[in-house]
């Protein structure tokens, strides 16, 4: 029959390995919810210059375009602010995951 003690050895080292394999799976977690930000916010970008280069092709309604693109604007600057918010905690409550780093720069 084992030990108590290496039972208990055994029992938290398991635990611990556990602990950890969690921990990285909410890192992961949130990197990927951090990319899928980056990613909209990105494409909302896009977007936006696209749609300002057809209207300079295309000659429409100025007037109609810039409510649409200074509505706009303001909502990307809140989710931006929002997600550099975000990044910041999610740096600072970081246990194993090094992306934080990447998705700052990328953002």
């Amino acid at each position: 029959m084992a030990s108590p003690y290496l039972k208990a050895a055994l029992l938290t080292l398991a635990i611990a390995l556990l602990g950890f394999y969690f921990i990285s799976q909410l890192d992961a977690m949130r990197a990927n919810e951090l990319r899928a930000s980056i990613d909209d916010l990105t494409t909302q970008t896009d977007t936006e210059r696209a749609l300002f280069l057809y209207s300079q092709v295309m000659g429409d309604s100025p007037e109609e375009l810039c409510k649409y693109v200074s509505g706009t604007a303001k909502d990307r600057a809140d989710r931006a602010y929002a997600l550099s918010e975000k990044i910041r905690y999610y740096e600072q409550s970081n246990v194993l995951n090094s992306d934080y780093d990447r998705l700052r720069n990328q953002y």
